[in-house]
């Protein structure tokens, strides 16, 4: 079994050992071993939660829903109905995000178009364009 000490386990995931060691405290990473001399010694398993942590975190859950996540984790038979319920939650609060963001890059998109056409206006002489006619317009989302 492969092991990594915090600063390769930094250098490896980007995150910082203050962070590490607070997700130690906080509980959500588990049975970090110590050398006879107090140093961290982090395993695979911990690479995988850290992986875990991270991908919940861009997906907007606390550090409140993670623990309990992660504890839901542990006990799997007894708690998968919490842990859909949780789940469940987490993606009807980031379907709702991403609308929200979608309508903001949209509306930006639009404000670009606009602008830049005022842009051409004023460069040629010619009369500037309304917003009007822009904010009407629909805009492909071209993520």
């Amino acid at each position: 079994m492969e092991t990594y000490t915090i600063t390769q386990l930094t250098k490896m995931t980007g995150i910082p050992s203050s962070t590490l060691r607070y997700y130690e405290q906080e509980g959500l990473l588990k049975n970090v071993g110590r050398t006879p001399t107090g140093q961290r010694i982090y395993t695979g398993d911990h690479v995988k939660c850290l992986d875990q942590i991270g991908c919940f975190k861009g997906a907007g859950m606390s550090l409140s829903e993670l623990r309990r996540f992660l504890r839901y984790e542990e006990n799997l038979e007894n708690s998968t109905d919490d842990m859909l319920a949780l789940l469940e939650n987490r993606r009807s609060s980031l379907r709702k995000q991403i609308r929200e963001q979608m309508a903001a890059y949209e509306h930006l998109l639009c404000k670009l178009d606009y602008y830049t056409a005022v842009k051409q206006a004023v460069e040629s002489g010619k009369e500037r364009p309304r917003w009007g006619e822009y904010k009407k317009k629909r805009y492909p989302l071209d993520l």
